[in-house]
């Protein structure tokens, strides 16, 4: 492999190479360690999805990167490593919570879950999702019988 082509670093590498995508598992799991019913996040298969969304797949390898032994790591020593990632690297962090979070918590398994521990429908309320009240134009009636606030710029001058 010529330097051109080389990958960065160690998890630069596809999104199905098999140790990538554990190491990433791992970092789900020590974030989102799920409690009954809530599944864990490493158990979901967020993985792929989640390196193959441009928002989210550069703030993953970056903290894979600077813990390339986490799947090594104790699991007290693995959520020591993440919390210095994110002491050291704030942004980076959050970057990578957001991605964890968003896969997550839009997975069926746990939206399942919060059905079932809310009695909520976890879906979106529009299209097919919570019925509306019919609208009712009178509600229109005052702010249409209001002055407009702001000057037409045609008029000025005129």
């Amino acid at each position: 492999m010529n330097r051109d082509t080389a990958p960065d670093g160690p998890h630069d590498r596809d999104p199905a190479d098999a140790a990538l995508t554990a190491a990433l598992a791992r970092a789900l799991s020590c974030l989102l360690p799920g409690q009954p019913p809530f599944p864990p996040a490493g158990a979901l298969g967020l993985e792929a999805g989640i390196l193959a969304e441009p928002r989210f797949a550069g703030a993953a390898r970056a903290v894979l990167d600077a813990a390339p032994d986490l799947e090594q790591l104790s699991d007290a020593a693995a959520e020591t490593r993440l919390r210095q990632i994110e002491t050291a690297q704030p942004a980076l962090f959050g970057a990578f919570v957001v991605a964890a979070y968003s896969a997550y918590y839009t997975h069926p398994a746990v939206l399942a879950a919060i059905e079932a521990q809310t009695g909520y429908r976890a879906g979106p309320p529009q299209p097919g999702g919570y019925q509306l009240d019919p609208f009712d134009v009178e509600m229109l009636a005052v702010p249409a019988a209001r002055a407009a606030g702001w000057r037409d710029p045609r008029e000025e001058g005129a």
